[in-house]
């Protein structure tokens, strides 16, 4: 099921997923690994698994997401 140019059916999934990308796009910078990098199947390279694990704590504990 598609929404066609970027719509979403509901507000609070463009927020979450705005988020998201928010955390990965700081840990990336931060840590020097491409954002592509990060949402890898794979752990990847330790700095990129860092990264990864530091995204997920913004998420869980400053914007709340599971």
């Amino acid at each position: 099921m598609g929404f066609g140019m970027g719509t979403f059916p509901d507000p609070a999934i463009f927020l979450l997923s705005q988020r998201a990308g928010l955390a990965q796009l700081l840990c990336a910078q931060l840590y020097n690994v491409p954002v592509a990098e990060l949402q890898a199947p794979s752990r990847g390279r330790p700095r990129a698994a860092r990264a990864r694990q530091i995204a997920i704590h913004l998420l869980r504990q400053v914007f709340r997401l599971s």
